[in-house]
C-alpha cells in the first residue's frame, strides 16, 4: 500500500516536470493540447507499460528528470509524426535530454535511470531523423537550437540486451547511414 502511494508520488513529480517543459515549448503557439493533460496521460502510459520498472519493483526509483525523458519519448511518438504538437514534445525531449547532457553528474542517477534516458535519447534521434521542419519561423528558431548529446556509453563490446532496444539501435543506424546525420 505504501509502495503504491510513493510510485503515485513520484510519477506525479514526473508529469509536473513533462507538464513544466511542455509550457516552456508552449509560447510557439504551436502545442495546442492541454500539457497537464497530456503529461499525465503520457507518464501514466510509461507507468502502465513499465510498472516494475518505474514502481521501484527493482529496488529502486528511477528520478523524475529521467522518468519525465521517457514519458515525453512517448508523447514524440503518440503524436502525429511532422505535425506541431510533436515538434513541441520533441523539443522538451529534447530540453530534458540537454538537462541531462550538461548536469547529468549532478543527479543521483542509477541504472534504470539511465536505461530509461538511453532510450528517450534513441527515440528524439528517430525523430529527429525524420522530422520535417516546421514552415512557422519561431518554431524554426527552436528548431535550430544545438541537439543534446547524452553520453550513455555501454560497455565496450557488450550489445543491448534488451531485443527492442536492439531493434532501435538497428533503425538509428540504418536512419543515420542514409540521411548522414549525427554519428
Amino acid at each position: 500500500m505504501l509502495g503504491r502511494l510513493k510510485t503515485i508520488w513520484k510519477m506525479n513529480e514526473a508529469a509536473l516536470v513533462v507538464e513544466n517543459l511542455l509550457r516552456e515549448h508552449t509560447g510557439s503557439g504551436l502545442f495546442h493540447l492541454d500539457p497537464k493533460q497530456c503529461a499525465t496521460r503520457w507518464v501514466a502510459y510509461a507507468l502502465h507499460h513499465h510498472e516494475q520498472m518505474l514502481g521501484g519493483r527493482f529496488g529502486q526509483r528511477p528520478h523524475k528528470i529521467s522518468v519525465a525523458a521517457f514519458a515525453l519519448s512517448y508523447g514524440a511518438s503518440d503524436l502525429v509524426p511532422g505535425g506541431d504538437a510533436m515538434f513541441v514534445a520533441w523539443a522538451a525531449l529534447g530540453t530534458a535530454l540537454k538537462e541531462v547532457a550538461v548536469n547529468g553528474s549532478l543527479y543521483p542517477f542509477n541504472g534504470i535511470d539511465r536505461a530509461l534516458i538511453e532510450q528517450a535519447n534513441d527515440v528524439f534521434w528517430i525523430r529527429s531523423a525524420v522530422y520535417d521542419p516546421p514552415e512557422n519561423e519561431e518554431a524554426a528558431a527552436l528548431s535550430s537550437q544545438p541537439a543534446p548529446v547524452v553520453p550513455m556509453a555501454r560497455h565496450a563490446g557488450a550489445g543491448p540486451t534488451n531485443p527492442k532496444i536492439a531493434e532501435l539501435d538497428q533503425r538509428i543506424a540504418a536512419l543515420r547511414s542514409r540521411s548522414g546525420s549525427r554519428p
